[in-house]
């Protein structure tokens, strides 16, 4: 859809000179003018328009108070608004921008000048949309993200009551099953039940892992210590089991490579020095 432009004139002789003057942007631009702010609210409400070109002085309600009303107004906040003024006034400028204007052109316009200012205005527009849209997007994305940890809390909660019931079958049956070791049949049909309720239980923690499977468990670990350092790989054997003291792989003492070697990061240098020079 073609970007849609407001003139806001209460000359209609100003209002034909910009419409020869803007005549060859019309297949890229779609043009509108009218000559007062009523009938302006009247177009607005009709069709969006992206900018606005306003007169600063006109009779009744002044282009200053209009754009207040629009800044004002939450659907119309984000339409590019141009002041046109044949006041060579500071102030006025001042208090245009101030109230939300985008940008001030003296009368009489020049072509160049009000085709560089309107590109400039519908570029700020296009990009203010795609950031409202990015942020509607993040906020749905934020609720659902929110609701999702909702939901794995009370599946949490669900679970752990479930799972609460589940234990008191699985234990009867097993109870059942032992005052019940002399009957086959009865054994059996024990045996089904206990099963059913494991199997219960294995879905239960697969809905728990489901629901925490964004979570992450940090956990601190403190380094510098003596008694916090674990021991090397070499206290290993083949099958990941700690060794015996003495027979750790690296020396016929059985002490190199474990924890019991490893200084503590706030012992003096001349202390370690001096103890590895000992054990040489």
């Amino acid at each position: 859809m073609r970007p849609g432009i407001l003139f806001i004139d209460d000359e209609p002789r100003v209002l034909r000179g910009l419409q020869r003057m803007l005549h060859a942007e019309t297949d890229a631009w779609r043009l509108s003018f009218v000559t007062s702010t009523a009938e302006a609210r009247a177009r607005l409400e009709a069709a969006p328009y992206d900018a606005i070109v306003l007169d600063v002085s006109m009779p009744g309600e002044s282009g200053l108070e209009f754009l207040r009303a629009l800044k004002a107004d939450e659907r119309y906040r984000h339409i590019q608004t141009i002041i046109l003024t044949g006041l060579q006034d500071q102030s006025l400028k001042r208090q245009a921008l101030e109230l939300g204007a985008t940008d001030l052109l003296t009368k009489p316009v020049h072509r160049e000048d009000l085709v560089v200012s309107l590109q400039s205005a519908l570029r700020l527009k296009a990009y203010l949309d795609e950031l409202e849209a990015r942020n509607a997007s993040l906020e749905q994305a934020l609720f659902e993200s929110a609701k999702m940890r909702l939901v794995g809390v009370l599946a949490s909660g669900v679970v752990h009551d479930l799972n609460n019931i589940l234990a008191v079958i699985v234990g009867y049956s097993d109870l059942t099953a032992l005052l019940a070791s002399g009957d086959p049949e009865l054994l059996e049909t024990v045996g089904h039940i206990r099963d059913a309720g494991e199997r219960a239980r294995k879905i239960l923690y697969q809905i728990l892992n489901l629901s925490r499977r964004n979570e992450r468990v940090l956990q601190v670990c403190r380094l510098g210590h003596r008694r916090r350092v674990p021991r090397a790989a070499a206290d290993l054997d083949p099958q990941g089991h700690y060794r015996p003291m003495g027979q750790a792989r690296g020396g016929a003492d059985g002490r190199r490579g474990s924890h019991a070697d490893v200084p503590a990061a706030h012992e003096p240098v001349h202390q370690r020095r001096a103890g590895h020079g000992r054990k040489r």
